[in-house]
């Protein structure tokens, strides 16, 4: 034993050495092999956060797309508009804001909201806003206009509802007339102050075929009518009459020349933060026209002669 002892302390140092290289060798393959997987971890985090902003942009240029392009020029009105995808997700949603010219003296609007998300929710918003402003453009009343749309959309069948408030304005008289399908009521800006305005609030679109009633109110000199769908004014966890108070607050803390001013205070005001929901704002201001200077009557032509005979007379 004792001359063997050396050759047993070498084989088995040997062994120990052979032992520890192996397992040397397999913490540092490991360590490498786990170094890959996380760069290749971090790569397809980066690709699918590429794959999602890609998406999103998508999204929001064919929601931007069926959105108006731009506002027709319409006298004694000044408009704006605005529109913010929602946070969460990379569906297209079913807000949209529309105003036409019906004739010289008309306008008609409408802001709407359908439920859900996707294409079928963008193909109906589509349906909807098309829809909507071919009737107004006819001529009909707003309340007969929901009342049709009613008929032709139904939860049962579509999977889905709408909120939609419509009116028809008079660019010479500052009335204007609306019906609501469960939406929001709109804001009246004037100044510095401002209310919300009551409309007869009916049910969705999609849920019943009405019937439908008129609201009709008459815009002060310079007011602003605010149209807005429900994510600029709900949050997570928050009453909504809170998020109500907030946009009425940041419509009027200070006075605002022009309506894209407006509006960009109220879109950096109010933010998005907390909201998932898209937003879509369409406001405008009606300015009462200036009367047109007094001219002086004619005269018939007997009464011209008579004028003129009268002028050649001498006075005595």
């Amino acid at each position: 034993m004792g001359g063997a002892l050396p050759f047993v302390l070498l084989v088995g140092g040997l062994l120990l050495t052979l032992g520890a290289t192996v397992m040397t060798y397999q913490l540092v393959k490991r360590r490498h092999t786990a170094e890959l997987d996380a760069q290749t971890i971090a790569t397809l985090y980066q690709q699918l956060d590429g794959l999602f902003d890609e998406q999103l942009s998508i999204s929001e240029t064919l929601q931007r797309a069926l959105l108006p392009q731009r506002h027709p020029v319409v006298p004694n009105l000044e408009i704006g508009s605005r529109f913010l995808a929602g946070a969460d997700g990379v569906e297209i949603g079913g807000d949209w804001f529309s105003l036409t010219d019906i004739d010289e003296r008309h306008f008609a609007f409408a802001v709407g909201d359908v439920s859900g998300k996707g294409v079928d929710a963008a193909a109906m918003m589509a349906r909807l806003r098309f829809t909507i402003r071919a009737y107004l453009t006819e001529g009909h009343p707003p309340d007969v206009v929901l009342e049709m749309c009613s008929r032709q959309l139904s939860v049962n069948r579509d999977g889905h509802i709408a909120t939609v408030l419509i009116g028809v304005g008079d660019t010479e008289s500052g009335v204007v007339t609306m019906a609501n399908a469960g939406h929001l009521n709109p804001l009246q800006v004037a100044g510095t102050t401002a209310s919300f305005l009551r409309t007869d609030v009916g049910l969705p679109l999609g849920v019943s075929s009405g019937p439908y009633a008129t609201t009709t109110v008459q815009l002060a000199n310079g007011s602003a009518l605010v149209a807005f769908t429900d994510g600029l004014v709900e949050r997570r966890g928050e009453s909504i009459d809170v998020g109500m108070e907030r946009l009425m607050h940041a419509a009027t803390s200070e006075r605002l020349p022009t309506i894209d001013d407006l509006l960009t205070h109220i879109i950096s005001t109010l933010g998005t933060a907390g909201s998932d929901d898209d937003i879509a704002v369409l406001a405008f201001r009606w300015t009462q026209p200036e009367a047109s200077d007094a001219q002086p009557p004619e005269l018939d032509p007997p009464e011209a002669s008579q004028a003129q005979s009268t002028e050649l007379d001498p006075v005595d």
